[in-house]
């Protein structure tokens, strides 16, 4: 059964990726016309609720002593887990949809940052312990 898991791995991988992406665009058709006239505002919450979250996933991590990997994925979660709960509590319990939206920019804008602090703690990781970070790299750059 384990062998069954690791081969479907990777079509698992890109059909979640579809779904995501085919929910996200769904989401901002719908909301097209909120989007367009509310974008500034909605891009600055989404960025500042971001770097709170992120700011306080590190701080926290810091705070109970955790070591740097650690905190840099606490920092890297928080606000992932973050935004999934205003989106769901938003629509369920509050009856906003328009949260769904702010969710959405949340993930386009969380995106790229989270991908790029990712490479460069992965560079810095790899340059620290001389090791490639890709196969066939020849290590860091004395």
């Amino acid at each position: 059964r384990p062998e069954a898991v690791r081969r479907a791995d990777r079509g698992l991988r890109r059909l979640s990726l579809l779904a995501v992406g085919l929910i996200l665009g769904a989401i901002l058709y719908a909301r097209r016309s909120e989007l367009a006239s509310g974008l500034p505002e909605t891009a600055a919450a989404a960025l500042g609720f971001i770097l709170l979250a992120m700011g306080a996933g590190w701080t926290l991590g810091w705070l109970v002593g955790l070591d740097g990997r650690d905190r840099f994925t606490l920092l890297l979660e928080f606000a992932v887990r973050n935004v999934a709960l205003v989106a769901l509590i938003g629509v369920s319990v509050l009856g906003r949809p328009e949260l769904v939206l702010f969710a959405a920019v949340f993930l386009l804008l969380e995106l790229p940052i989270a991908l790029g602090l990712c490479w460069v703690y992965a560079r810095r990781q790899s340059r620290a312990s001389n090791t490639p970070l890709l196969p066939g790299e020849n290590g860091p750059a004395a």
